[in-house]
């Protein structure tokens, strides 16, 4: 069963496969960039390669959470610390 965070990322890798939407691991965003309508794309690092990823719908940006320390969970998550 997967709750919070870990059901939000399930969902959206389900959707990115079905749609053959790569997912970059291990991958740094160096900039943000921009247009007329907000954010357009990004800069990247990928496997050592600088690259740039333009976008029509939007920029994800998965970067993992705090979720095995205590002290960040107690402070932004008690609720579902509660559970």
């Amino acid at each position: 069963q997967l709750l919070g965070g870990n059901a939000l990322v399930g969902r959206m890798l389900a959707s990115l496969r079905r749609r053959n939407i790569p997912i970059l691991l291990n991958t740094r965003a160096t900039s943000w960039i921009g247009g007329p309508q907000g954010v357009e794309g990004l800069m990247l690092i990928h496997e050592g390669v600088t690259r740039r990823i333009l976008t029509r719908g939007g920029v994800i940006l998965a970067t993992g959470g705090f979720n095995r320390n205590p002290m960040q969970r107690s402070a932004r998550l008690a609720d579902v610390d509660r559970l």
